[in-house]
């Protein structure tokens, strides 16, 4: 009987343990081996880990852009303008004049394009663009020449279309990983219906494994010493 239980207990020992491994090297997985993030984070696949959202955009898998009035980074931001002006990432739509130094676009969302740089991205800079700071000008101190209006709206034009193409990559990325979770939620609750499944068919091996431990056990006691029954009915 003892060694039944012993056995008994040496199995629910594995259990746990295998359940502890699972559980160790699953919950934190995604289908394609990524780790599921916590909110406010995103899986970041270049970088190979999580990474906090983009300023702009909450919630789990950051799929979700700063309600108005707030925006920029956690949306901890408020915009002082109408709901309508009011971009989830950049806050109140201004006029370039109102930019900070180095800025320009709508929502002075865009630095200035090489080889421009200064308020409203009226300065140019005479070296290479690694040299070339937006607010600045250049490292090296050489001559600053005015841009012409004209050269201004078309460099601002260039570089609004690459933060465009950006916030394109951008969004198609997080599209992506929507489509990822919604899978992730499907494998999830699979693996948790297999693992409970197996939970209880052990159980129920284990209960009548008991059972018939334990009738083996009476019948050892019942015909353990037949001789000594036997002395007892000639006496």
């Amino acid at each position: 009987m003892a060694s039944c239980k012993y056995k008994i207990y040496h199995c629910m020992i594995l259990v746990l343990c295998s359940y502890r491994i699972l559980s160790t090297s699953n919950r934190n997985k995604k289908p394609d081996g990524g780790m599921i993030c916590p909110d406010e984070y995103v899986w970041n696949e270049m970088q190979n880990k999580c990474t906090s959202c983009m300023d702009g955009f909450i919630g789990r898998n950051c799929n979700v852009k700063c309600p108005p009035p707030s925006y920029g980074q956690e949306c901890q931001l408020e915009c002082k303008c109408q709901p309508s002006v009011c971009h989830h990432v950049f806050g109140c739509r201004r006029s370039e004049s109102d930019c900070e130094i180095g800025k320009q676009g709508h929502f002075c969302e865009n630095s200035c394009p090489y080889p421009s740089y200064g308020k409203e991205c009226q300065l140019l800079c005479k070296c290479k663009s690694q040299f070339c700071d937006a607010a600045d000008g250049c490292f090296n101190g050489t001559t600053k020449e005015p841009v012409s209006k004209m050269s201004e709206i078309n460099t601002a034009a260039i570089e609004i279309g690459n933060w465009t193409q950006t916030s394109m990559k951008s969004h198609e990325m997080y599209t992506r990983t929507i489509t990822e979770s919604s899978s992730l939620y499907r494998s999830v609750i699979l693996y948790l219906t297999i693992f409970a499944t197996f939970l209880v068919v052990l159980y129920i091996i284990l209960i009548l494994y008991q059972r018939m431990c334990m009738k083996s056990g009476e019948n050892i006691t019942r015909y353990a010493d037949p001789e000594s029954e036997n002395i007892y009915m000639e006496l």
